[in-house]
């Protein structure tokens, strides 16, 4: 048959046009899937590196490839890989990505799980050499288009073995026991990312930058460098400080050792107190007899005997002490708990130019209880009547009634009261009458006063009870500023009152009073 040129040179392109197809196939992950492959799933939290056409291995054997990677909806990276063939795979497998060495490709290992279920091929798609049975021409002629499947060479066939056959189709439903086409795997590793290795040797990097910059701040100056030089100078005093005790300590050491001697002979000669401690008979005698002594005085108050044996060995003493212990304790604890506040103050009242003083001693045994005892010295003094009688023919006749003052008058006052949230009330002897009052805490350094007594007595001048209201300010804890009306029911003795005061506490006084408060 003669070829004419035309054909000729058409018979090379399909021949090269047929191996450019082939190559792309081949090197371009372009593959035509085998018949009976499937897919499976996996999710990782990063496939850094991980690209198509990554190999699927199980111990090292290439076993199926990446076909597509997505991103799913919760930031998990979606990797679907399609399996060979021929393979089952037990359901407890799971995939991890692997690196080969520290720049090579990545690749995902499917690692078996602990049921040790068998990996199961079924139909081998191996050239007809490697299994010794004829595959069809249809295979063997496009066969190196389809992705290779690396698994090795199957076992060699025994001697007369029957050769399998084609696994024919079943109607039993795939063991549970085994991934099935489409399954996602559980359970899925992490990736053995060569960035992130890559970050976190930076990371070490820039530390140990950090630290080597720390130190060349340090030391890079003058005063770093005569820094060192004084720690290099005191290294260099200390050491020739230890080699010139070590010298000296050597050469004296016969000396002393010759001295350790002359004691050990003084001792066993009984020279000296300890030599007679060591071999004076009759001081052991008279050591060993107050032993006996101390043994007898210890079995004795062991027996309860004497006073010490009472305290020891009696319950009802020791109870008796710990009861006492107990009430020294609750001393303290309300010595503790209480506050006493001791002040001194004063009002000035305008209209009558005349003021009043006052010493007061506060007593909070607990935060929501107080008492108060008050000395006043008033300049506004009492006023009384008097009515003269006059005997006439054996009759008393009333005259007109007088009114006297009483300036100077030194009042006293005692309350209790209990405090709430923001307010307190309290009552008892005012200025020498009944009376009540209440302190409202506007903020904490602001407070409202109204003491209203008198209540019940007798007053010419002023018939109707005694009234103060005020506001009090307090500077730095010690400090009372005052502000307000006096005796805003009597009209001939209503005035505005100002003054100030300061407060302290003692905690003398109080460790006395809190033994007597209940």
């Amino acid at each position: 048959m003669n070829w004419t040129a035309e054909a000729k040179l058409g018979f090379f392109i399909v021949v090269a046009i047929l191996v450019a197809v082939g190559l792309t196939l081949r090197f371009g992950h372009f593959h035509l899937t085998p018949k009976g492959s499937y897919r499976i799933y996996a999710d990782f939290r990063s496939v850094d590196g991980l690209e198509k056409g990554t190999a699927v291995r199980i111990a090292g054997v290439r076993v199926g490839e990446v076909t597509d990677i997505t991103l799913r909806s919760s930031g998990m990276a979606h990797v679907e890989m399609m399996i060979f063939d021929g393979l089952k795979l037990p359901a407890d497998i799971h995939p991890v990505i692997f690196s080969n060495g520290f720049l090579g490709k990545l690749y995902i290992e499917l690692v078996p799980g602990k049921s040790a279920k068998p990996i199961i091929r079924k139909n081998q798609f191996f050239p007809t050499h490697r299994n010794g049975q004829e595959q069809s021409g249809s295979y063997l002629s496009f066969s190196w288009f389809l992705p290779f499947p690396a698994w090795g060479d199957p076992l060699p066939s025994q001697p007369g073995a029957p050769v399998p056959g084609p696994a024919l189709p079943s109607s039993k439903t795939e063991d549970p026991g085994y991934v099935q086409p489409g399954q996602t795997l559980a359970s899925p590793g992490e990736t053995v990312s060569v960035n992130r290795l890559v970050r976190k040797l930076n990371r070490i990097a820039d530390d140990i930058k950090a630290i080597t910059g720390a130190l060349r701040r340090a030391m890079g100056n003058q005063k770093g460098t005569e820094d060192l030089k004084k720690t290099l100078d005191n290294l260099k005093v200390l050491t020739d400080n230890l080699r010139e005790f070590t010298k000296n300590l050597k050469d004296k050491s016969p000396a002393i050792l010759k001295k350790v001697d002359s004691i050990a002979t003084k001792i066993d000669q009984g020279v000296g107190t300890v030599g007679q401690l060591v071999n004076n008979k009759d001081l052991y005698k008279k050591v060993d007899s107050a032993a006996g002594h101390l043994d007898s005085i210890l079995a004795k108050i062991d027996s309860g005997q004497g006073t010490i044996g009472q305290l020891v060995n009696n319950p009802d003493l020791y109870n008796n002490l710990n009861a006492t212990l107990k009430k020294f304790s609750d001393l303290s604890h309300k010595s503790d708990q209480m506050v006493l506040d001791v002040s001194m103050k004063g009002y000035y009242f305008p209209r009558d130019a005349a003021a009043d003083g006052f010493l007061t001693l506060q007593i909070f045994p607990r935060s929501d209880k107080f008492y108060e005892i008050q000395v006043v010295s008033s300049q506004l003094g009492n006023y009384n009547q008097t009515v003269p009688y006059t005997q006439v023919n054996g009759n008393y006749i009333a005259g007109p009634s007088q009114v006297t003052e009483n300036n100077y008058a030194i009042k006293f006052s005692v309350e209790f009261g209990q405090k709430f949230n923001n307010f307190d009330v309290r009552a008892g002897m005012i200025e020498n009458s009944f009376g009540v009052g209440t302190d409202v805490f506007l903020t904490d350094n602001l407070t409202f006063t109204f003491v209203l007594y008198n209540i019940g007595s007798y007053d010419p001048i002023a018939p109707n009870p005694f009234t103060r209201m005020y506001l009090n300010y307090t500077i730095l804890n010690h400090i009372w500023l005052t502000a307000g009306w006096y005796n805003a029911f009597n009209q001939n003795l209503s005035s505005p009152l100002v003054g100030g005061g300061i407060v302290f506490s003692d905690n003398t006084l109080k460790t006395l009073i809190a033994g007597h408060l209940p």
